[in-house]
């Protein structure tokens, strides 16, 4: 079987990357952030980051690089691979999660 791209970067249920996962969507929020403070009558120094399950893993991701022009970084539930087999709570290796926060 052939890796996809997506597993290529943020690995599969049997052996994840949340680190790269994370970096790569944290690029995404520095562009999107970068964007719309460009844009007329918006503040370029109070930007709001709010993100959820793997948006909110993304959204830690992106606070570790202390952006300047971010006002607050809201994760509720961050983490990713939580859904395995598709059952809910089901965490491909929460250990490995744990420590990639660190």
């Amino acid at each position: 079987m052939i890796p996809s791209e997506r597993d290529l970067l943020y690995g599969s249920g049997r052996d994840p990357n949340f680190v790269a996962g994370g970096t790569e969507t944290a690029r995404d929020i520095r562009s999107a952030i970068t964007y719309a403070t460009a844009q007329p009558g918006i503040r370029r120094d109070a930007a709001v980051v709010v993100g959820q399950s793997a948006g909110g893993w993304d959204s830690l991701a992106f606070a570790a690089r202390n952006p300047p022009e971010v006002a607050a970084i809201v994760n509720m539930t961050g983490g990713r691979g939580g859904r395995v087999d598709n059952l809910p709570n089901n965490n491909c290796w929460a250990d490995v999660l744990a420590t990639s926060a660190g």
